[in-house]
């Protein structure tokens, strides 16, 4: 039997989740925030602590990818966003890494919290919980 790498879930659990929606930058953003700083618990009681900003970065490049060529790969150089090196640097320099996640205005935090229950309704997950709240 083989078994998928966790990573491969979350890519499963976040592609199908948003396939159809028109994600803003913040939005990505927000989801970076909860792949790298939350712990998921799956319904199976596995507990995953927050991914790697490459492996964050890596999931959002193949939601924009999904959700903006369907059935094709997309041609990195003209598409620099299906490129996991695209949102580490966004994280790293445009949306201020942990300075602007620590310090989410009330909006942010709404839509946070509308993000987490879109990925809870997807059925994988049963909980996601901030890293300094464990």
């Amino acid at each position: 039997m083989s078994r998928k790498p966790f990573n491969d879930h979350y890519e499963q659990v976040i592609v199908e989740t948003f396939l159809e929606s028109d994600l803003s930058d913040n939005d990505y953003f927000l989801l970076f925030c909860l792949l790298h700083e939350y712990e998921f618990r799956q319904t199976s009681n596995v507990k995953v602590y927050g991914l790697t900003q490459r492996g964050a970065s890596a999931i959002l490049a193949a939601l924009w990818s999904a959700t903006h060529f369907k059935d094709e790969i997309p041609d990195k150089k003209k598409n620099p966003e299906s490129d996991y090196t695209h949102w580490y640097w966004k994280w790293n320099t445009d949306w201020g890494q942990y300075e602007h996640s620590k310090n989410l205005n009330a909006a942010e935090i709404a839509s946070l919290d509308k993000l987490k229950s879109q990925i809870l309704e997807h059925g994988l997950i049963k909980l996601i919980l901030k890293d300094d709240d464990l």
